[in-house]
Formats: structure tokens, sequence, C-alpha cells
């Protein structure tokens, strides 16, 4: 049983807070990067059409979604991700500076070809959402997985029973992904979406960002490993 600490104050105009707690940790061929934080525990944000997707699932509503194509949010749920190298720059005086996320981002700021089976993003941008329990080339070890965890904070420690409220997503990136990096140029990562996609055969094939994250650059090589552990608390 793995215990999460971790408490915000909630504004739903600030950067970093939303109301699906969301931690996400990074490991680069294994290893915990704890560039930002002793711990290696980063925070996102859930975006505007993943607050809205969420309030549609919860309570049966099938409105659309506001600038978003027409849809029916019953079939659609979150089991891909994206990769991008947008989320961050340097300024003159040559510190780091984070471009997000904000509430109304509708996409990665500049996103990736993962591989070539994945799908387009809302903008059109083809193979950049992947599923996120799928390999390229069927490696069970490299294959991402969505479980979840029992609740372990002190809250629940009254509670009669036991509440599995948090949600691990595993994404992962291949050696020979992103596409870029078969160049042999070394590719920056520095920012990560969650999507929702349709569930239905024949349905709108459009996916739906559920929630943003912006990092400190990764560079990731053709035999690199990338795992995005990207945690949602309810």
């Amino acid at each position: 049983m793995e215990k999460i600490i971790h408490h915000d104050i909630y504004n739903i105009k600030t950067t970093n807070t939303s109301p699906f707690v969301g931690l996400v940790r990074i490991y680069q061929n294994g290893v915990l990067n704890t560039d930002q934080s002793p711990d290696g525990w980063l925070t996102n944000m859930t975006v505007a059409s993943g607050r809205q997707l969420a309030a549609q699932r919860l309570f049966g509503f099938t409105a659309d979604l506001t600038g978003h194509p027409s849809f029916d949010s019953s079939h659609y749920l979150v089991d891909s991700f994206g990769i991008g190298s947008g989320g961050t720059s340097f300024s003159s005086t040559g510190d780091l500076e984070f471009l997000g996320p904000k509430l109304c981002d509708d996409d990665l700021n500049a996103a990736l070809a993962i591989n070539t089976s994945a799908k387009s993003n809302f903008r059109g941008t083809a193979n950049v959402v992947k599923k996120i329990k799928s390999s390229k080339t069927g490696d069970s070890s490299l294959t991402g997985k969505i479980t979840t965890i029992l609740a372990a904070s002190s809250e629940y420690t009254e509670c009669p029973n036991k509440y599995r409220t948090i949600v691990k997503c595993e994404c992962i990136i291949e050696p020979g992904e992103p596409i870029s990096a078969l160049s042999g140029t070394a590719v920056k990562i520095d920012e990560a979406v969650l999507y929702s996609t349709n569930q239905t055969t024949g349905g709108s094939d459009i996916a739906i960002p559920f929630a943003h994250i912006c990092f400190a650059p990764k560079f990731l090589e053709a035999d690199s490993i990338l795992t995005i552990e990207w945690h949602v608390i309810f």
C-alpha cells in the first residue's frame, strides 16, 4: 500500500490545483527524476474540458464541450496520453519558465508524434495520442497500466469500508519513441496530457484533454524509456 500525502488550497484559476488532484512522477530509464522535488512528486492541472467531461459523466449530461465538436461524453473514458516539447522556455536571464498548465488549455503546446499507431489530437496533429495500455512492440514490460490504489490517508481510518479513490496511470514512452528520437538527436520532452477517447465503434475519434502538466525538460534518445506515473486522486 502506498501512502500519498498532499494538500492543496483549491481555486479554479490557479495553475496547479484541480478538483481532481493529479500527482505525477517521472522515471527515466527506471530512475525516479527528482529535479523539481525531493520525492519526485509534481502537480498537474485538470483542464476545463476534463472538468466538464467529469461533470457530464458523473451527472449524466451529454451537452457539447465548449470549443470542441459535439459528442456524447457517456462513451468517453480517460485511456490515452500524449507528450510535447512546449512546456518550458528560458528567459533572457537564463531562468527556466513554465508555459503552463492553464485552465483553458485545449491540448499540448507542442505535441510530439509518438508512433505511427497513435491517433491524432484535437488540433489534427497526427500520431500524438497513445493508448496507455498499449505497446508498439507488444512487449508486456513496456505496456502501460491503469490501476486503482487503496486510499491510505488518515482521513479514511474511521470509514467502515476500504475505498479505492486513487487511479494510477502508467504512461510509457518506449525505445524508438517519439518518432523524432530515431534521427539520432536527443528529443526534449517537458509536457504531457491525459486524454479521454470515445469507446464506441464508429463514433467520434476526437481525443479530449483531461489533464495537462508541464515539467523541467527531459531529453530522450532512441533507446530511452520514459514512464510518466500519473496519480488521479478523488
